[in-house]
């Protein structure tokens, strides 16, 4: 009931909020055309809703930690269309390689990008981004276990700039 009022909303914080769905996203999206900042932290939302989200042409931050329902689909598709993302989170949820890749080519604009708890990167698609998001100063990958540490410390050896947290 929020959005209709607030058409001009640029920020929503409804981190640890259950009664959060897909269809929130969806009215959401639908009614705050301005929305920079979103924070859904283990909501209840699934790639639908991050589908969704990719009509957000002013989206600069999202933060999706442990929203397991989230996986490549949804991400696929902000990655693709949301260009002006900075700082997504995307730490514990079900996105693999192709959601990290589509990043790399699309995600000129990302500076903080968290992985952290995402079983399926590999060090391929962490290779790719940081050779091509030029911009990317925190790359956070505690838990990714098909990313050894000495890789880790290996990239940040050819970017002095880029901290990554292992």
């Amino acid at each position: 009931q929020l959005a209709p009022a607030a058409p001009g909303l640029e920020e929503v914080d409804v981190r640890g909020c259950k009664l959060i769905s897909d269809v929130s996203v969806r009215y959401l999206v639908a009614n705050c055309a301005r929305l920079r900042k979103l924070k859904l932290a283990k909501c209840d939302v699934t790639g639908e809703a991050i589908a969704v989200l990719a009509n957000c042409q002013h989206l600069v931050y999202l933060d999706v930690m442990g929203c397991r329902a989230v996986d490549d689909a949804g991400m696929f598709q902000l990655a693709q269309q949301c260009t002006r993302l900075e700082t997504p989170d995307l730490s514990s949820t079900r996105i693999t390689d192709s959601t990290v890749l589509a990043i790399s080519l699309h995600g000129k604009q990302v500076t903080t990008l968290r992985l952290n708890q995402c079983k399926g990167i590999s060090l391929h698609s962490v290779q790719s981004v940081v050779a091509r998001c030029k911009r990317l100063r925190e790359f956070g990958l505690i838990g990714c276990s098909k990313v050894a540490t000495a890789d880790a410390r290996e990239l940040t050896a050819t970017r002095p700039q880029l901290w990554i947290s292992r």
